[in-house]
């Protein structure tokens, strides 16, 4: 993706060279028109590229969004169901030990519970990798305190961190692939640099967030890694990902002189919300002026699955004009929850434990004609598109279609709300 200051600075070139033409063109009309149409094109294909360069951002932020979650979700499982069953086979085993020193069973059952025990850290240590529980309850500056300890602890690296307080992205993909990057950065001190020290320095360079990760190890020849994929640094990919959100990274690095590797990042992706409202604006049909006078739309979940709710409220959450009320995992909690919250709009999933999806949209619109329900399903069909519409839902949208035709749709119908 074009960096600001190059698409600027091309820009700027491009405009001299036609003044340029203009001007030698002199008393020729046809001239000037030629460079008139050369100028209106470039203007327009410029501004095209530029919209595509900030959908590109979005989706970048979207990506670390949809990969944080999973390995959110992937440390839920490990946290609350396999630790959990296996705590409850080392309790079992307890409570056994204690009957079995008459019959000799008991050098067998310490070794079992010896295996179940190494068996719960090692899949509490998997949880914490794949997702720590601080990068989303603390500020950056706590996260890389921690990130430094548990390098100490786990892989015998010294890390020094110094970090302004007052300095803290306030993206989560920001955060997450800040906190990956200087990790990743870490690890490497650990796999080549052939020292056990390494400093971390977190500071604001105007309206950007700077960390720097450097060591006084081996090095390494900078000068080829541009272009490389898949390098055994990782540095290549990382770079990559800093740039589609609006960063970049650079390395100083040279045989025995150590690495220096510099990440910067702005403080807050304005991207991601500006970029989605521009995505859908065609599909808001002119509604923007309305929701800037009037407060949030509000919007209740109402699905039988976690990480279902779970990432329709990531979603939503990014949206400037959007705030989620509340998450029903039920037919009965989604019918009281309307009526208790009284929503704008419902998120009604179709296949609903208890009452289905169109029982509860049937009540909900009989009872409170003024809340608008949008089903949401698997299913691609007609026919339950057509169930859903019968029972009051003002429209359907499938789980698969693209996040901007959900968001479109509640604005759309939002807006419909206030006429």
């Amino acid at each position: 993706m074009m960096s600001n200051s190059f698409r600027s600075s091309s820009a700027a070139e491009i405009e001299e060279l036609l003044d340029t033409l203009e001007g030698e063109a002199g008393s020729s009309e046809a001239c000037r028109q030629t460079a008139a149409r050369l100028r209106q094109k470039f203007r327009a294909q410029f501004a095209e590229a530029d919209r595509l360069a900030r959908q590109l951002r979005v989706l970048a932020a979207q990506v670390t969004l949809v990969e944080q979650r999973e390995r959110h979700h992937l440390a839920c499982v490990l946290h609350e169901h396999f630790q959990q069953l296996l705590a409850g086979a080392k309790f079992s085993l307890d409570t056994i030990k204690g009957q079995a020193a008459s019959v000799n069973l008991l050098p067998t059952l310490q070794e079992v519970d010896k295996v179940l025990g190494q068996a719960i850290e090692e899949s509490r240590m998997l949880a914490i990798e794949l997702c720590p529980p601080i990068l989303h309850h603390a500020s950056m500056s706590q996260v890389l305190y921690w990130l430094a300890r548990w390098m100490r602890d786990k892989h015998g690296l010294t890390v020094s961190v110094r970090a302004d307080d007052q300095v803290d992205p306030q993206d989560e993909p920001l955060r997450e692939v800040l906190f990956q990057a200087v990790r990743e950065l870490l690890f490497n001190v650990v796999k080549h640099a052939q020292t056990n020290q390494a400093m971390v320095q977190m500071s604001r360079a105007e309206e950007q967030v700077r960390i720097v990760v450097s060591d006084h190890g081996v090095g390494f020849d900078a000068a080829g890694l541009s272009g490389r994929r898949g390098t055994c640094f990782g540095l290549a990919d990382m770079r990559r990902r800093l740039e589609l959100l609006g960063g970049r990274m650079e390395v100083d690095s040279h045989p025995g002189r150590g690495t220096r590797v510099t990440l910067l990042t702005p403080r807050c992706l304005s991207g991601p919300a500006t970029g989605m409202a521009e995505m859908s604006e065609d599909a808001k049909a002119g509604s923007a002026g309305e929701s800037a006078q009037r407060e949030k739309i509000r919007v209740l979940l109402a699905d039988d699955h976690a990480v279902v709710r779970d990432g329709l409220s990531r979603l939503l959450q990014l949206q400037p004009d959007m705030q989620v009320v509340g998450q029903a995992a039920d037919g009965l909690q989604a019918v009281q929850m309307a009526l208790q919250l009284r929503p704008d709009i419902v998120l009604m999933d179709v296949s609903m434990p208890g009452l289905s999806g169109v029982d509860i949209t049937r009540r909900i619109t009989q009872e409170l004609p003024g809340i608008r329900v949008i089903g949401l399903s698997m299913h691609k069909q007609e026919d339950v598109a057509d169930r859903m519409t019968a029972a009051g839902a003002a429209a359907y949208v499938t789980k698969t279609a693209p996040p901007e035709k959900l968001i479109a749709t509640i604005r759309e119908h939002a807006a419909r709300q206030l006429q």
